[in-house]
């Protein structure tokens, strides 16, 4: 899954972000790290890449993520759900949203199903 850069930044909390800025500041690696991401430009952020997942685990080994943020990052689960997981949107949007969908990845505080649409978790149903 391709996300914007902006996109991928939200996935990180206030405090994620100043962590990693702070240990950019000491560390030529954390740096590089954000030099490449910031030059990803239109192309986005590829959650599988090598490179991106590489960066993620890095950032857990360094202590400045727990493994399972980095997870969440990734995009493989977040809110007790996972990429791929069929859900069932509930009231008021159940009727604009019938039947099953398919959750494609995750925001900082939504899910987001396969045709862009994001809801709070709350608004979600395990099938």
């Amino acid at each position: 899954m391709h996300v914007t850069i902006t996109e991928f930044r939200n996935r990180f909390t206030t405090d994620e972000k100043r962590a990693i800025y702070s240990a950019a500041e000491v560390s030529v690696d954390v740096q590089i790290y954000l030099d490449d991401l910031q030059s990803a430009g239109e192309r986005g952020v590829d959650l599988s890449s090598p490179g991106t997942v590489a960066g993620i685990n890095a950032l857990v080994a360094g202590g400045i993520l727990s493994a399972a943020r980095g997870e969440e990052i990734l995009g493989a689960k977040a809110f007790g759900f996972a990429v791929g997981q069929q859900v069932r949107v509930l009231e008021p949007f159940a009727e604009a949203f019938p039947g099953t969908q398919t959750i494609e990845g995750f925001t900082a505080d939504a899910v987001q199903l396969e045709g862009g649409a994001q809801f709070a978790p709350h608004f979600l149903e395990a099938v």
